[in-house]
């Protein structure tokens, strides 16, 4: 039997196998009644069937993980400016209060 495309090879562990055959199973991706880890394969490449809802779901995982990396930085950098805000706001009350202190002071001098 000749074959129709081009072929790949893979070097796998036997708990590897196993777990693609499951995966094979689990889409459909079936030789009869066997597992066929190729046409799981295959269906990965071409975004078919239900195989291509899973992978597009778990790529868009993967970026909404990566947005939600980003709001993380993002909201710990507000926080930190937040944080430089109240101390500098803090700072000039000390100074308000302390110079109305003093005015006080003054004006019963006076």
């Amino acid at each position: 039997m000749t074959r129709k495309g081009e072929s790949i090879t893979l070097s796998i562990s036997k708990q590897q196998k196993g777990r693609l055959e499951g995966i094979a199973l689990a889409f459909g991706q079936t030789w009869g009644d066997s597992p066929n880890v190729s046409a799981l394969i295959k269906a990965i490449a071409d975004d078919d069937g239900p195989v291509k809802v899973v992978w597009a779901n778990s790529l868009k995982g993967a970026d909404l993980s990566e947005q939600i990396e980003t709001a993380r930085e993002e909201l710990a950098q507000l926080k930190r400016e937040k944080d430089e805000i109240i101390k500098s706001c803090e700072l000039i009350q000390r100074g308000v209060t302390s110079s109305q202190k003093g005015i006080t002071k003054l004006k019963r001098l006076i």
